[in-house]
């Protein structure tokens, strides 16, 4: 009887907790959403990602931590903006060299496609990689605004 009552309220335990970290991201989405259409006029979204992966930029080597974020690309950038901590990545369209769909980046994987962006913000190469829904079309859609600034 007694392990009926451990593994009780260990499956209360485990439920309460995805219950909470379900509350917690919906608020985060929220904040996110609301930082993006701050910082955005509709109109110039041509595709956005809350809820992006971030996995890292190269730059900073490896001892990064992955986070979720606001992916957003208009015609004139790539802009991230990390949950927590805080912090915006803005890539220009111009400054990107390549984008590419990549399996882990960095020596991190999720098992799923990532991008890895390849750019150049003029102190020398770096790239960056997302983990995004349907990764085939943010490389089609980049890949035309790089052959366009091209």
């Amino acid at each position: 009887m007694k392990a009926v009552y451990i593994t009780l309220a260990i499956v209360l335990g485990v439920g309460s907790l995805l219950t909470l970290l379900s509350f917690i991201m919906g608020q985060v989405k929220k904040k996110l959403r609301r930082i993006v259409d701050d910082q955005f006029d509709n109109k110039d979204i041509v595709m956005q990602s809350i809820g992006a992966n971030f996995f890292g930029m190269k730059s900073a080597g490896h001892g990064q931590v992955r986070g979720n974020g606001a992916l957003i690309l208009t015609n004139e950038k790539l802009w991230f903006r990390l949950a927590f901590p805080e912090r915006t990545i803005e890539i220009p369209i111009k400054s990107i060299k390549r984008i590419n769909i990549v399996r882990s980046f960095m020596g991190k994987s999720a098992m799923k496609r990532l991008i890895r962006i390849d750019f150049d913000l003029g102190q020398g190469p770096d790239a960056a990689a997302w983990m995004v829904r349907a990764p085939h079309d943010w490389h089609g859609t980049v890949e035309t605004m790089i052959y366009r600034n091209q």
